[in-house]
C-alpha cells in the first residue's frame, strides 16, 4: 500500500549515520578536506575531534608538502 511505502521511505531518509559511520566518512574525505575539517573542529573548541582530523589527513596524505604542514603545525598545540 502506497501509504506504508510511503513511511518507509520516510524513515529510510530521516535515518542518520551514526559516530562510527560518520567517521568512516569523514576518514575518506580527501586530505586537505580533513585538514579543513580539523581547522573547524579547533576553532569549535573541540580539540579531541581536531586532532583527529590531523591524523587523519596526514595519514591519508603525508607526501603534500601544505597538508603536512597545515596539520603539523596545528597538531602539536592540541593537548591529547
Amino acid at each position: 500500500d502506497v501509504s506504508a511505502l510511503a513511511r518507509l521511505y520516510r524513515e529510510q531518509v530521516d535515518k542518520r549515520p551514526d559516530r562510527e559511520q560518520t567517521d568512516r566518512i569523514i576518514a575518506s574525505l580527501p586530505a586537505q578536506q580533513l585538514t579543513d575539517l580539523g581547522v573547524l573542529y579547533e576553532r569549535e573548541g573541540l580539540l579531541d575531534r581536531a586532532a583527529w582530523a590531523y591524523q587523519q589527513a596526514i595519514r591519508r596524505d603525508f607526501r603534500t608538502p601544505s597538508v603536512t604542514r597545515s596539520s603539523a603545525c596545528r597538531y602539536p598545540a592540541i593537548p591529547s
